[in-house]
Protein backbone atom coordinates (compact mmCIF):
# COMPACT_ATOMS: atom_id res chain seq x y z
CA UNK A 1 0.00 0.00 0.00
CA UNK A 2 1.42 3.42 -1.04
CA UNK A 3 0.55 6.28 1.26
CA UNK A 4 -0.30 9.66 -0.34
CA UNK A 5 2.67 11.37 1.32
CA UNK A 6 5.06 8.77 -0.10
CA UNK A 7 3.65 9.28 -3.58
CA UNK A 8 4.13 13.04 -3.31
CA UNK A 9 7.73 12.54 -2.27
CA UNK A 10 8.39 10.30 -5.25
CA UNK A 11 6.76 12.72 -7.66
CA UNK A 12 8.77 15.62 -6.21
CA UNK A 13 12.02 13.69 -6.51
CA UNK A 14 11.66 13.14 -10.26
CA UNK A 15 12.34 16.81 -11.00
CA UNK A 16 15.41 16.99 -8.78
CA UNK A 17 17.92 14.72 -10.38
CA UNK A 18 15.42 11.87 -10.77
CA UNK A 19 14.82 9.92 -13.99
CA UNK A 20 15.23 12.13 -17.05
CA UNK A 21 17.93 13.49 -19.35
CA UNK A 22 18.06 16.94 -17.77
CA UNK A 23 18.66 15.66 -14.25
CA UNK A 24 21.22 13.17 -15.48
CA UNK A 25 23.08 15.83 -17.44
CA UNK A 26 23.33 18.22 -14.51
CA UNK A 27 24.50 15.44 -12.24
CA UNK A 28 27.20 14.43 -14.69
CA UNK A 29 28.37 18.04 -15.14
CA UNK A 30 28.64 18.69 -11.44
CA UNK A 31 30.56 15.50 -10.93
CA UNK A 32 33.03 16.27 -13.69
CA UNK A 33 33.63 19.89 -12.64
CA UNK A 34 34.10 18.87 -9.03
CA UNK A 35 36.76 16.32 -9.93
CA UNK A 36 38.60 18.62 -12.33
CA UNK A 37 38.50 21.62 -10.02
CA UNK A 38 40.19 20.13 -7.00
CA UNK A 39 41.59 16.86 -8.32
CA UNK A 40 39.90 14.94 -5.53
CA UNK A 41 37.84 12.60 -7.70
CA UNK A 42 40.31 9.72 -7.56
CA UNK A 43 40.83 10.25 -3.84
CA UNK A 44 37.08 10.10 -3.19
CA UNK A 45 36.78 6.94 -5.29
CA UNK A 46 39.57 5.43 -3.27
CA UNK A 47 37.75 6.23 -0.04
CA UNK A 48 34.56 4.65 -1.38
CA UNK A 49 36.41 1.51 -2.44
CA UNK A 50 38.11 1.27 0.93
CA UNK A 51 34.76 1.64 2.65
CA UNK A 52 33.26 -1.13 0.52
CA UNK A 53 36.14 -3.45 1.37
CA UNK A 54 35.69 -2.92 5.12
CA UNK A 55 31.96 -3.56 5.19
CA UNK A 56 31.07 -6.53 7.34
CA UNK A 57 30.47 -9.69 5.40
CA UNK A 58 27.07 -11.35 6.03
CA UNK A 59 27.26 -13.98 8.74
CA UNK A 60 25.22 -16.46 6.66
CA UNK A 61 24.70 -16.81 2.92
CA UNK A 62 21.45 -15.56 1.38
CA UNK A 63 20.48 -19.13 0.45
CA UNK A 64 20.93 -20.36 4.02
CA UNK A 65 19.14 -17.30 5.46
CA UNK A 66 16.13 -18.04 3.26
CA UNK A 67 16.27 -21.69 4.31
CA UNK A 68 16.27 -20.88 8.02
CA UNK A 69 13.66 -18.13 7.85
CA UNK A 70 11.39 -20.28 5.67
CA UNK A 71 11.44 -22.90 8.43
CA UNK A 72 10.65 -20.12 10.93
CA UNK A 73 7.78 -18.92 8.74
CA UNK A 74 6.36 -22.45 8.62
CA UNK A 75 6.54 -22.69 12.41
CA UNK A 76 4.76 -19.33 12.79
CA UNK A 77 2.03 -20.59 10.47
CA UNK A 78 1.70 -23.95 12.23
CA UNK A 79 1.53 -22.40 15.70
CA UNK A 80 -0.90 -19.70 14.58
CA UNK A 81 -3.16 -22.34 13.02
CA UNK A 82 -3.54 -23.85 16.49
CA UNK A 83 -4.23 -20.55 18.28
CA UNK A 84 -7.37 -18.74 17.01
CA UNK A 85 -7.08 -16.00 19.65
CA UNK A 86 -3.62 -14.85 18.53
CA UNK A 87 -4.68 -15.28 14.91
CA UNK A 88 -7.64 -12.96 15.51
CA UNK A 89 -5.34 -10.39 17.17
CA UNK A 90 -2.88 -10.69 14.29
CA UNK A 91 -5.55 -10.12 11.67
CA UNK A 92 -7.29 -7.27 13.51
CA UNK A 93 -3.93 -5.59 14.16
CA UNK A 94 -3.03 -5.66 10.48
CA UNK A 95 -6.42 -4.35 9.40
CA UNK A 96 -6.46 -1.58 12.05
CA UNK A 97 -3.00 -0.27 11.23
CA UNK A 98 -3.98 -0.15 7.56
CA UNK A 99 -7.32 1.62 8.16
CA UNK A 100 -5.86 4.15 10.62
CA UNK A 101 -2.53 4.64 8.86
CA UNK A 102 -0.46 3.47 11.83
CA UNK A 103 2.30 1.85 9.83
CA UNK A 104 5.37 0.43 11.52
CA UNK A 105 8.56 -0.89 10.00
CA UNK A 106 8.50 -4.67 9.75
CA UNK A 107 4.74 -5.03 10.25
CA UNK A 108 4.03 -6.16 6.71
CA UNK A 109 4.74 -9.84 7.41
CA UNK A 110 0.95 -10.42 7.58
CA UNK A 111 -0.31 -10.35 3.99
CA UNK A 112 -3.95 -9.75 4.79
CA UNK A 113 -4.99 -9.27 1.14
CA UNK A 114 -4.61 -12.44 1.28
CA UNK A 115 -1.31 -13.47 -0.31
CA UNK A 116 -0.99 -17.21 0.23
CA UNK A 117 2.39 -18.42 1.47
CA UNK A 118 1.90 -21.98 0.33
CA UNK A 119 3.59 -25.28 1.06
CA UNK A 120 5.20 -25.07 -2.37
CA UNK A 121 6.78 -21.67 -1.75
CA UNK A 122 8.03 -22.70 1.70
CA UNK A 123 9.49 -25.93 0.33
CA UNK A 124 11.47 -23.91 -2.24
CA UNK A 125 13.59 -22.52 0.60
CA UNK A 126 13.16 -24.70 3.70
CA UNK A 127 15.25 -27.86 3.40
CA UNK A 128 13.22 -30.92 4.42
CA UNK A 129 10.04 -28.88 4.86
CA UNK A 130 7.80 -31.78 3.82
CA UNK A 131 9.04 -33.90 6.73
CA UNK A 132 9.23 -31.11 9.30
CA UNK A 133 6.85 -30.83 12.28
CA UNK A 134 5.45 -27.56 10.95
CA UNK A 135 4.96 -29.03 7.48
CA UNK A 136 3.05 -31.96 8.96
CA UNK A 137 0.69 -29.69 10.94
CA UNK A 138 0.00 -27.41 7.98
CA UNK A 139 -0.51 -30.35 5.62
CA UNK A 140 -3.00 -31.98 7.98
CA UNK A 141 -4.91 -28.70 8.44
CA UNK A 142 -5.09 -28.16 4.68
CA UNK A 143 -6.49 -31.65 4.16
CA UNK A 144 -9.07 -31.31 6.94
CA UNK A 145 -10.35 -27.94 5.77
CA UNK A 146 -10.39 -29.11 2.18
CA UNK A 147 -12.72 -31.94 3.20
CA UNK A 148 -15.00 -29.68 5.27
CA UNK A 149 -15.40 -26.72 2.94
CA UNK A 150 -17.90 -26.90 0.07
CA UNK A 151 -16.32 -27.58 -3.29
CA UNK A 152 -18.42 -24.92 -5.01
CA UNK A 153 -17.13 -21.34 -4.50
CA UNK A 154 -20.67 -19.97 -4.82
CA UNK A 155 -21.73 -22.05 -1.83
CA UNK A 156 -18.90 -20.84 0.44
CA UNK A 157 -20.64 -17.79 1.95
CA UNK A 158 -23.84 -19.67 2.74
CA UNK A 159 -21.81 -22.49 4.31
CA UNK A 160 -19.93 -20.00 6.51
CA UNK A 161 -23.20 -18.41 7.67
CA UNK A 162 -24.28 -21.80 8.93
CA UNK A 163 -21.17 -22.40 11.07
CA UNK A 164 -20.77 -21.68 14.77
CA UNK A 165 -18.29 -19.09 16.07
CA UNK A 166 -15.71 -21.70 17.09
CA UNK A 167 -15.55 -23.14 13.57
CA UNK A 168 -15.23 -19.68 12.05
CA UNK A 169 -12.39 -18.78 14.43
CA UNK A 170 -10.58 -22.02 13.61
CA UNK A 171 -10.86 -21.31 9.89
CA UNK A 172 -9.80 -17.70 10.49
CA UNK A 173 -6.72 -18.95 12.33
CA UNK A 174 -5.73 -21.24 9.46
CA UNK A 175 -6.28 -18.63 6.73
CA UNK A 176 -4.45 -15.92 8.70
CA UNK A 177 -1.59 -18.32 9.37
CA UNK A 178 -1.14 -19.10 5.68
CA UNK A 179 -0.72 -15.38 4.96
CA UNK A 180 2.42 -15.13 7.12
CA UNK A 181 5.62 -14.59 5.14
CA UNK A 182 8.75 -13.95 7.22
CA UNK A 183 11.28 -15.37 4.74
CA UNK A 184 14.36 -13.13 4.50
CA UNK A 185 17.58 -13.34 2.51
CA UNK A 186 19.59 -11.10 4.84
CA UNK A 187 20.02 -10.50 8.54
CA UNK A 188 17.01 -8.58 9.78
CA UNK A 189 15.98 -6.31 12.60
CA UNK A 190 13.04 -7.03 14.89
CA UNK A 191 9.69 -7.08 13.07
CA UNK A 192 6.09 -8.10 13.62
CA UNK A 193 6.94 -11.78 13.23
CA UNK A 194 8.87 -11.57 16.52
CA UNK A 195 5.82 -10.18 18.33
CA UNK A 196 3.67 -12.98 16.90
CA UNK A 197 6.25 -15.61 17.86
CA UNK A 198 6.37 -14.26 21.42
CA UNK A 199 2.56 -14.29 21.68
CA UNK A 200 2.57 -17.91 20.52
CA UNK A 201 5.40 -18.90 22.84
CA UNK A 202 7.45 -20.31 19.97
CA UNK A 203 10.82 -21.88 20.71
CA UNK A 204 12.41 -22.88 17.41
CA UNK A 205 14.36 -25.61 19.20
CA UNK A 206 11.04 -27.49 19.42
CA UNK A 207 10.71 -27.39 15.64
CA UNK A 208 14.19 -27.35 14.06
CA UNK A 209 17.52 -29.12 14.55
CA UNK A 210 20.95 -28.28 13.05
CA UNK A 211 21.43 -31.18 10.64
CA UNK A 212 24.15 -31.31 7.96
CA UNK A 213 21.52 -30.83 5.25
CA UNK A 214 19.81 -27.77 6.70
CA UNK A 215 22.74 -25.96 8.32
CA UNK A 216 26.13 -27.50 9.10
CA UNK A 217 27.29 -28.09 5.51
CA UNK A 218 26.44 -24.53 4.53
CA UNK A 219 28.53 -22.60 7.05
CA UNK A 220 32.31 -22.28 7.56
CA UNK A 221 33.98 -24.99 9.60
CA UNK A 222 34.76 -22.36 12.22
CA UNK A 223 31.03 -21.80 12.78
CA UNK A 224 30.48 -25.54 13.09
CA UNK A 225 33.14 -25.64 15.81
CA UNK A 226 31.64 -22.55 17.47
CA UNK A 227 28.21 -24.20 17.60
CA UNK A 228 29.61 -27.34 19.26
CA UNK A 229 31.65 -25.19 21.65
CA UNK A 230 28.57 -23.29 22.75
CA UNK A 231 26.33 -26.35 23.04
CA UNK A 232 28.78 -28.94 24.37
CA UNK A 233 31.83 -27.07 25.64
CA UNK A 234 35.29 -26.26 24.31
CA UNK A 235 36.70 -29.67 25.20
CA UNK A 236 34.10 -31.47 23.09
CA UNK A 237 34.84 -29.19 20.13
CA UNK A 238 38.63 -29.60 20.13
CA UNK A 239 38.74 -32.83 18.03
CA UNK A 240 36.81 -31.08 15.25
CA UNK A 241 39.64 -28.62 14.65
CA UNK A 242 41.89 -31.33 13.18
CA UNK A 243 39.16 -32.89 11.03
CA UNK A 244 38.32 -32.10 7.43
CA UNK A 245 35.08 -30.20 6.86
CA UNK A 246 32.93 -33.25 6.00
CA UNK A 247 34.20 -35.22 9.01
CA UNK A 248 33.69 -32.23 11.30
CA UNK A 249 30.12 -31.78 10.05
CA UNK A 250 29.21 -35.41 10.77
CA UNK A 251 30.81 -35.30 14.21
CA UNK A 252 29.13 -31.99 15.03
CA UNK A 253 25.70 -33.28 13.99
CA UNK A 254 26.08 -36.16 16.44
CA UNK A 255 27.24 -33.89 19.25
CA UNK A 256 24.50 -31.31 18.68
CA UNK A 257 21.70 -33.86 18.63
CA UNK A 258 19.31 -33.18 21.49
CA UNK A 259 21.21 -30.06 22.63
CA UNK A 260 18.53 -27.64 21.34
CA UNK A 261 21.18 -25.37 19.84
CA UNK A 262 19.99 -22.67 17.44
CA UNK A 263 21.78 -20.27 15.08
CA UNK A 264 21.22 -16.60 15.86
CA UNK A 265 18.71 -16.21 13.01
CA UNK A 266 16.28 -18.57 14.74
CA UNK A 267 16.68 -17.11 18.23
CA UNK A 268 14.28 -14.50 19.62
CA UNK A 269 15.32 -10.89 19.83
CA UNK A 270 16.01 -9.37 23.24
CA UNK A 271 14.37 -5.96 23.54
CA UNK A 272 15.59 -3.30 25.95
CA UNK A 273 13.38 -1.39 28.36
CA UNK A 274 13.02 1.46 25.89
CA UNK A 275 12.08 -0.95 23.08
CA UNK A 276 15.51 -0.78 21.49
CA UNK A 277 16.44 -3.90 19.58
CA UNK A 278 19.42 -5.87 20.82
CA UNK A 279 21.17 -8.85 19.31
CA UNK A 280 19.51 -12.21 19.38
CA UNK A 281 19.60 -13.68 22.87
CA UNK A 282 22.59 -15.97 23.24
CA UNK A 283 23.98 -15.02 19.84
CA UNK A 284 27.41 -16.60 19.45
CA UNK A 285 28.20 -13.97 16.81
CA UNK A 286 30.75 -14.25 14.06
CA UNK A 287 33.56 -12.32 15.63
CA UNK A 288 35.92 -15.10 16.71
CA UNK A 289 39.36 -15.29 15.14
CA UNK A 290 38.60 -18.78 13.83
CA UNK A 291 35.40 -17.56 12.20
CA UNK A 292 37.16 -14.65 10.54
CA UNK A 293 39.77 -17.04 9.19
CA UNK A 294 37.07 -19.39 7.93
CA UNK A 295 35.50 -16.69 5.77
CA UNK A 296 38.19 -17.14 3.13
CA UNK A 297 36.88 -20.17 1.22
CA UNK A 298 33.44 -20.69 -0.25
CA UNK A 299 31.18 -23.70 0.24
CA UNK A 300 29.17 -25.54 -2.38
CA UNK A 301 26.25 -23.11 -2.06
CA UNK A 302 28.35 -19.94 -2.25
CA UNK A 303 28.66 -19.55 1.51
CA UNK A 304 32.04 -19.33 3.23
CA UNK A 305 33.54 -22.78 3.83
Amino acid sequence: MIRPEDQRKNEGGAGKGGPGKEGAGKGAGNSASGSNANGSGDEEDGHREAGEDTRKRPELSEKLMRDLTAHRTAVLQAALTQNPQVALVTLVHRMAETVFGQYSRGNDVVKVNVHLTSDYSLAQHATGYENSPAGAILGQAETEWGDRLPGNPEAMFAWLLGQDRETLLELLAYCTARSIDAVAGRERSRDQSDAIAEALGIDMADWWTPTPECYLRHVPKAKVIAAVTEACGALAAQPLEKMKKDEAVKAAATQLEGKRWLPSTLRPYATGSAGVDKKFRGDIGAETAEDAQGQGDLGDDGSPD
